[in-house]
């Protein structure tokens, strides 16, 4: 634990580091304007019974 308190909870921003706020309105910006698209898909494994 900390001085302060407990620790972070791990999330984006503590993963990410510092930068992550930036990170994040370059994103949302690209997304914007176009230059970026979100992909969503869902994977499952393959049967491996005979």
């Amino acid at each position: 634990m900390r001085a302060s308190g407990p620790a972070p909870s791990p999330n984006l921003g503590v993963v990410m580091g510092p930068e992550f706020a930036q990170l994040a309105a370059n994103l949302g910006r690209n997304l914007m304007e176009g230059r970026l698209g979100i992909l969503s898909a869902v994977f499952e494994a393959a049967s491996t019974h005979s």
